[in-house]
């Protein structure tokens, strides 16, 4: 079954999701008064290279989703940050994680130097361990006084001090500091939707499950993956949109959509839709703005191919197969529930990070040698 991410660190565990208490304002100083920082897409999400208290740069994403900050429970231990008292964090209506309440002390961002930064240190973390893996997780909201402007085209971030201009409702917008994460009013198949914009997702248009018999669909509803939320999974279903979304001034024609239940009545726009604009944060006052292409039309990108396979877990070896999509491409290449991958296209698995092995299972034909009980098979599968 494929893992849709969603957003890492949606929130400190609140009585209310609804409302939310407005990240405080954070101390900050900048080497100019602009400061340009390089980013990464990687599986959609954005990486930047942060050094906390003087140590080495590591991947921190930045995550327009996650209203606190968060970092690795073990990396915080062996960078040897302060753990204080205990905290939870996770989703609306979702179990909630224990962690530990942390300060990292200074944050370098390129030219951008935070001070006293709070989050929450947690385990198990979700990414797939490697030497490359996000130590962090890093909420813009508490930069008030800058905007934070996310270039995707240019695949950059741009921290100078200024502010948004008053909301028009095309290309500038407002949200209530009361709800934590912004909103803004979306349209799609004729329905106004309220929705977050969402850099830690990993697909494009997700919508509130309740609304897969409310819209028009020009194609069959069907399960498409699993989103995986700081603390649960969920069901996705799919299917093929019959009339446009408008984001802003900005149109997406017939595109393909996710119907999920996270517990709250909002869309979620993600970086297959995101990295075609560029999103300016101004969190002092609560607005952000939309750039785009010219023309106004935004490509609707077609939803990743995949295999349909979960694993036991991802970093162990060999892996184990914990579940199959029928009917799924994985299905008909005879893979089955039970199997343990020894190699992937010729290569050990035991020789792979986490990052390997799953660029590796990107790739078609996709060529594997299982255990199967006392049996060694070896398996061809395909993504066409």
């Amino acid at each position: 079954m494929p893992l849709l991410l969603a957003s890492l660190a949606f929130a400190l565990a609140a009585a209310d999701p609804h409302h939310m208490e407005a990240p405080k304002p954070l101390k900050y100083e900048m080497d100019a008064e602009s400061v340009i920082v390089p980013m990464r897409l990687k599986d959609g999400r954005i990486e930047l290279d942060v050094s906390v208290d003087g140590r080495a740069p590591v991947p921190f994403v930045l995550d327009t989703g996650a209203h606190g900050s968060v970092v690795d429970l073990a990396w915080a231990k062996d960078a040897g940050l302060t753990l204080a008292g205990d905290a939870r964090i996770g989703s609306p209506g979702g179990g909630g994680l224990d962690g530990k309440r942390v300060t990292m002390g200074r944050l370098d961002i390129g030219g951008l130097h935070v001070q006293d930064v709070p989050g929450v240190a947690f385990a198990p973390w979700p990414f797939p361990p490697s030497p490359a893996m996000a130590r962090g997780v890093l909420s813009p909201y508490g930069l008030a006084g800058l905007l934070v402007e996310i270039d995707y085209p240019a695949k950059r971030v741009v921290f100078r001090k200024g502010a948004l201009s008053e909301p028009d409702g095309k290309e500038v917008f407002g949200w209530d500091r009361a709800r934590g994460l912004p909103e803004i009013p979306i349209t799609v198949a004729g329905k106004t939707v309220a929705a977050h914009l969402d850099s830690g997702a990993s697909a494009g248009l997700s919508l509130p499950d309740k609304l897969a018999t409310e819209l028009p669909l020009a194609s069959p509803l069907q399960e498409v993956g699993r989103a995986r939320l700081v603390d649960r999974e969920l069901v996705v279903r799919g299917a093929k949109l019959d009339g446009d979304v408008r984001i802003g001034r900005y149109v997406l024609e017939r595109p393909e959509v996710d119907f999920v239940d996270i517990g709250l009545d909002l869309a979620n726009v993600g970086p297959m839709i995101l990295n075609q604009l560029t999103i300016v944060l101004d969190p002092a006052q609560n607005r952000l703005r939309l750039v785009g292409p010219a023309d106004g039309r935004l490509i609707a990108a077609a939803r990743p191919k995949r295999y349909g396979m979960k694993f036991v877990a991802p970093e162990a070896t060999p892996l184990e197969i914990a579940q199959v999509v029928p009917g799924g491409r994985a299905d008909k290449g005879s893979l089955r529930a039970g199997d343990r991958i020894v190699s992937i296209n010729g290569r050990a698995v035991s020789e792979m990070n986490g990052d390997e092995r799953a660029e590796a299972m990107k790739r078609s034909p996709l060529k594997l040698r299982v255990q199967r009980g006392e049996e060694t098979v070896d398996l061809t599968l395909s993504l066409e």
